[in-house]
């Protein structure tokens, strides 16, 4: 081997293990979290196919088939979800507002490019309202 292929090798090395390290702390698991993803058959998303979960909540399962067409939520677990800022780049977040019958009154996103959108009510009605609260991988 010459120099320059021993160069190139290693470079090529370097930067294999730079883009893993990359990608991965960029999905890194919290404790009490799991990555749930649904599979798809095309791009309508309307019938699903496959499930896999990994991470802390429970046990982790791989069911079905795996197809490009997905998407991929973080469960909370061992309690309440916690309501946090979605990583920007990596997740986005969404909220849902609900009135104290269960309508939906407004709601709130946090995009993967970190632009916040906010439509209808702010909060939940006081008497008995809800928010929903979910976490997203970018894709």
């Amino acid at each position: 081997m010459t120099v320059n292929n021993l160069r190139v090798s290693l470079l090529a090395l370097l930067l294999g293990c730079s883009a893993m390290l990359t990608s991965s702390s960029a999905l890194a698991l919290r404790p009490n979290e799991a990555y749930v993803t649904t599979y798809y058959s095309d791009a309508t998303q309307s019938i699903e196919i496959g499930w896999q979960k990994r991470g802390y909540c429970g046990p982790n399962y791989d069911h079905g088939v795996h197809s490009p067409y997905f998407t991929m939520e973080i469960e909370g677990c061992g309690g309440p979800v916690v309501q946090r800022a979605p990583k920007i780049g990596a997740e986005w977040a969404e909220w849902t507002y609900h009135d104290a019958l269960g309508n939906i009154v407004g709601g709130k996103r946090i995009e993967c490019d970190g632009l916040e959108v906010r439509w209808g009510e702010s909060d939940p009605d006081g008497a008995g309202g809800r928010i929903d609260y979910r976490v997203y991988i970018c894709h």
